[in-house]
């Protein structure tokens, strides 16, 4: 009976030594784990120091920046108060260059209306030219025709009545004259008056060939020793 109670107190304290060492490794466990994190934490901790360190110089900076920024700006629109005379010449310009393109668009209405005028005057210039070359043209055959029948006209009239006696004594030769020949010389009254500018060329030309038909004449007469009578018709004439 008292082994049995040995052994119940031996494999009691079996047990309890059993159960001693697994609780020392379990608070061996738990006291490694709770240093690992400790360090863990002390780490962390260490961390957040330094970020909260980072941060208050970050923000310490980002303020200063800030600052610096704000001042530029404020610089900055303070300096626009100054360009308000600038934008105002500017406006005034604006608007001159706009009142000069509509001045310049009036005008050019106008110079538009001026040429049309122009164009037109040029236009009724040259139909009264024309038609005062053609009044000067009918004009100038009258007047050479009327001079023509004025000058005959004279020359008949102030022809001394001998001469008509001796035109008369001479109305033989006359008849001789080839009056044929010099009506054929005699230009056309109608064609003169309807192209007078060639008026003074025909007279000139119709001169010409009288006297080349009485030179004929007179060379015909020549061997007769006696003077022609036409001739002689023609001188005193």
């Amino acid at each position: 009976m008292l082994m049995d109670k040995y052994r119940e107190i031996r494999n009691a304290l079996n047990t309890l030594n059993t159960h001693s060492n697994s609780t020392t490794r379990r608070l061996d466990t738990t006291y490694y784990s709770v240093l690992e994190k400790l360090s863990t934490l002390q780490s962390t901790i260490t961390s957040l120091k330094e970020l909260a360190h980072l941060t208050r110089g970050l923000t310490e900076h980002f303020s200063a920046e800030a600052q610096e920024v704000v001042d530029d700006v404020t610089g900055q629109l303070d300096g626009f108060d100054g360009f308000r005379e600038q934008e105002e010449r500017l406006k005034a310009l604006q608007e001159r260059v706009e009142s000069g393109r509509a001045r310049i668009k009036e005008l050019g209405g106008r110079v538009e209306v001026v040429r049309e005028r122009v164009e037109g005057w040029e236009v009724a210039e040259g139909e009264w030219q024309d038609k005062t070359r053609r009044r000067l043209r009918v004009l100038w055959v009258g007047m050479s025709f009327v001079v023509g029948v004025v000058v005959v006209l004279m020359a008949v009239q102030y022809t001394p009545a001998r001469e008509m006696k001796m035109m008369g004594n001479a109305s033989e030769g006359v008849k001789g004259l080839n009056a044929t020949g010099l009506l054929g010389v005699i230009p056309d009254m109608q064609g003169v008056r309807e192209g007078s500018e060639d008026w003074s060329l025909a007279r000139r030309g119709m001169g010409e060939k009288v006297l080349e038909k009485l030179r004929e004449a007179e060379r015909r007469g020549d061997g007769e020793g006696e003077e022609d009578p036409r001739l002689r018709v023609f001188d005193e004439l």
